[in-house]
Order: C-alpha cells, then sequence, then structure tokens
C-alpha cells in the first residue's frame, strides 16, 4: 500500500533546513545531492520533493538518476507522483517498480491511465507482471487488489517439526510473518497457527492439535469495506483470501488495513468537502476542473432561490424585515440538514443503520427537528416580534423553521441511503445536493408562509 504522508512525522524545521541546502547545492556542488539523498529515509525525500518547485523537482531528479530510491515514489503524493514518472522512459519506470513491494506496484498503475497501464506492464520482468496482472483482474476495492500474494501454508497433517524444518530451509519468507495458515487437501485454508506456538510445543505434535480456527476468510471479490468491518468487528490480524474455487492465493494484514483505514478516513474527508480527492499538489488546470462540478451545483441551488425570491419581489419591497430574516432561516435548516446527513452516512459506513432500526432512526430525526425548529423559532422569533412589536414575525420563523428543518431530516435521512444503494459515494454527493435542496426549500416556504400572514 502507498505508505502515509512523511510530513505527519517529520520536523517541519529539519525539513525547512534540509531543502535550503540542497537549493543552495542546486546552484553550486550538485555532485553533494545524491550523497544527501542516500542518507535521507525515502518518506524524507518526498516530504522534500513536493515541497519544492517543479523545475527543481526535476533538476534534482535528473541529478540523482540512477541513484533515485524507487521507494520515494510509494510516499509522494499521486500528483506529484505522476509529474515524476513523466520525467523517465517506460523502460526506467517499470525497472523502478521492480523494486517496489508488489501492493505499492499494483497501487501505482491503479492511477495510470489504461495505455500507459498497459505500456508498463508489458516492461515488467514476466515473473513481477504475471503477479501484478492477477492482482489487477480483481474488481478495484475489492480484497483481491488489497492482499499480499506472498502467504505460507502447511498441510493440517504436518507436525510442528515439519514445519519448523519447512521454515529453516524456506527462501523469501514473507517479513512481518506472524501466522501460517493451514489447508486441507483441496488447499483452502481451514486454520491458522501462530509462530510463538511452533517454538513452544513439542516437536512430534501435529499441528491439527494445535491450531486456531479461522474466523473469517475473505473470496478476492469481497469489497474492502467489507474485509474493514470484519477486521474491526473481529479484532484480527491477518485473514486468508481465496479464489472462486476456495483455494488459498493470498493474505490480508492488518498493516493493510491500517493504510486501507487511513485512505478512507482521507477520501471522506475530501468529500464532506465536495472534493473526489486532495488536488494539493495537482495544478491549476486540473484543480479547477475537479472543483467545478460540485460548484455547478452550488449555483444550480443558488440560481433557484434567486429565482424564487424573484417571485416575490413585492413583498419584500412591502416587508423589508424579510430579507434580514430569510438567511436566518436558510443557515439554520441547512446546519440541521447537514447533521442528520453526517449521522446517517457514518451509521451507513458502519453498518448501524439496517432494516431494524430504520424507522426508529427516521421517526428519531422528525422528532428531534421539531423540537429544535420550535426552541430555535421561538426564540429568534421572540426576539424579531419584540424588536418590530409585530408577532407575526413570531409566527413565521417559528414555521418556517421547523418546516424546514423537518424537511432537512427527511432529505438527510433518505438522500445518503438512496446514493448508498445506487452504488454513489453518499458521502461525495449527499452534502453538496443537500444544501442546495433546503437552501431552495427553506426560501419557498418562508416566503410562502409569509404571503400567507402578511398579504
Amino acid at each position: 500500500m502507498i505508505k502515509l504522508p512523511s510530513m505527519i512525522t517529520d520536523n517541519f524545521d529539519q525539513l525547512q533546513k534540509l531543502i535550503k541546502i540542497v537549493r543552495n547545492l542546486l546552484n553550486g556542488e550538485q555532485k553533494n545531492i545524491i550523497k544527501i539523498f542516500e542518507t535521507l529515509h525515502p518518506a524524507t525525500a518526498a516530504s522534500i520533493l513536493q515541497l519544492i518547485s517543479s523545475h527543481e523537482r526535476e533538476e534534482i531528479i535528473a541529478i540523482l538518476g540512477p541513484n533515485f530510491d524507487p521507494e520515494i515514489l510509494s510516499y509522494l503524493d499521486e500528483g506529484v507522483r505522476e509529474n515524476v514518472l513523466d520525467l523517465w522512459a517506460i523502460h526506467e519506470v517499470a525497472q523502478k517498480l521492480e523494486q517496489l513491494d508488489e501492493q505499492d506496484t499494483i497501487q501505482i498503475l491503479e492511477e495510470l491511465n489504461k495505455e500507459e497501464r498497459q505500456a508498463l506492464l508489458r516492461a515488467l520482468k514476466p515473473e513481477i507482471r504475471v503477479f501484478i496482472e492477477e492482482s489487477l483482474s480483481y474488481p478495484d476495492d475489492s480484497a483481491g487488489r488489497l492482499m499480499q500474494p506472498q502467504v505460507l501454508a502447511v498441510p493440517l497433517d504436518w507436525n510442528v517439526e515439519k514445519v519448523r524444518s519447512f521454515l529453516s530451509n524456506a527462501k523469501n519468507l514473507p517479513e512481518d510473518l506472524e501466522e501460517i495458515f493451514v489447508v486441507n487437501k483441496e488447499r483452502t485454508p481451514i486454520a491458522s497457527v501462530h509462530i510463538s506456538k511452533l517454538l513452544t510445543h513439542n516437536p512430534r505434535e501435529l499441528i491439527s492439535t494445535i491450531c486456531t480456527d479461522l474466523e473469517c476468510i475473505f473470496n478476492a471479490s469481497t469489497k474492502e469495506k467489507d474485509v474493514f468491518f470484519k477486521f474491526r468487528t473481529f479484532g484480527l490480524k491477518s485473514a486468508p483470501v481465496v479464489d472462486s474455487k476456495n483455494k488459498l492465493i493470498g493474505v490480508i494484514l492488518i498493516s493493510d488495513i491500517i493504510d486501507l483505514l487511513y485512505e478512507e478516513a482521507q477520501e471522506d474527508f475530501m468529500h464532506s468537502g465536495g472534493l473526489e480527492e486532495s488536488d494539493f499538489y495537482s495544478s491549476f488546470w486540473k484543480t479547477s476542473s475537479s472543483r467545478l462540478k460540485w460548484l455547478s451545483i452550488s449555483i444550480l441551488g443558488s440560481f433557484a432561490v434567486a429565482i424564487t425570491i424573484g417571485s416575490f419581489q413585492d413583498l419584500i419591497a412591502k416587508k423589508t424585515q424579510l430579507a434580514a430574516l430569510l438567511p436566518i432561516v436558510m443557515s439554520v435548516s441547512s446546519i440541521a440538514g447537514i447533521q442528520v446527513v453526517t449521522v446517517i452516512i457514518r451509521a451507513i459506513i458502519n453498518r448501524e443503520l439496517n432494516k431494524i432500526n430504520a424507522r426508529r432512526t427516521f421517526l428519531k430525526e422528525i422528532l428531534v427537528s421539531i423540537l429544535n425548529g420550535i426552541i430555535l423559532g421561538a426564540f429568534f422569533g421572540l426576539i424579531f416580534g419584540l424588536q418590530t412589536m409585530d408577532f407575526r414575525y413570531l409566527l413565521l420563523i417559528l414555521t418556517s423553521i421547523t418546516i424546514s428543518m423537518i424537511f432537512g431530516a427527511v432529505t438527510g435521512t433518505f438522500l445518503p441511503i438512496i446514493f448508498n444503494k445506487i452504488g454513489i459515494d453518499p458521502a461525495l454527493s449527499s452534502g453538496a445536493i443537500l444544501s442546495c435542496t433546503i437552501d431552495a426549500f427553506s426560501t419557498l416556504t418562508f416566503l410562502l408562509i409569509a404571503k400567507t400572514i402578511f398579504l
């Protein structure tokens, strides 16, 4: 998996000093840049390359040449990594990818377009390409993409001594090996054995007597979110992955889940702001185009509000106070709706919302919106009624806020559920559409009630 950004752990003051040194060397003793980068952790080197300008980055990569550590690629932001890969020929990129962990290579290839991916796959060594192509053949966001192909398994009828001998003679054992899977004659995983048990039990003891039944076995097509849910629910450290014939083909480790959790958290954070992904290091044009779609939806909502207000110009001209009250109703209603949609999205992600509690959840949100609408409507309405000595404003604000908040509760509950059902990320879509809908509805409701009361 792509590593966590090094900026989280690196001391920024130290990075600034390193960047200053590197920039000075660019204007003088460029050969010393190679020596400096040889001493840096790939995460630190990636941070430096991300913080400097694109021109300086190109210079440094040219200077490093064959001394560029391929591990740096796995720590780079996607946008920066794309720019770095463009600096090399296909065969040069392939040579660097061959030195990376298979999961890092897969994720880098996933980010490329189909033509670039196919060209790089053809340039990889056959023995590496086989594993990569097999992983890429599985659906996006599936256990097959997440798994590590290096997995250790032993037959059920072996004893401890035979397993020990096998381990001592095996080559290319996984570095983070903690558990060994036990398989039957069909190569279907049925249990696991912790390494510590192999050291503490009698050599003649059968593996079948010391193994532990597996709590979860994932099919390669299982969705990542289902994998994450079961890892969290059962407190797993690892789990086997099988193919359509239930044969063991890989393993998912807790380290993979941690990386996935971090990526999901970042995506959810971006989606809550109406962004599909971080564009911090993207170009000017790419950043503009990626944000334009959701801004366009917001403009449509504002346009609907403007048309609604325009239809009630005569009323607003007679009661100018309405222009001051409308933003209050819109703001309170929109925030209330966002609160509901946030809670529902979290419940969907954590699988807490289901047929058993859906009705109770919906009724609860309706009751909360009625209660809060009455409290807030009465508060603001009373203040404005006392100020103008016209208590019709109390009725106006109380009813419009309450009705709008009820609408927000209904749409905030059902929009995420509908989007999730049709396969659209509710975290990305619900917020923007909900805000536009509530703004338009609360404006229309407020002005219609005002017209009824004052005209």
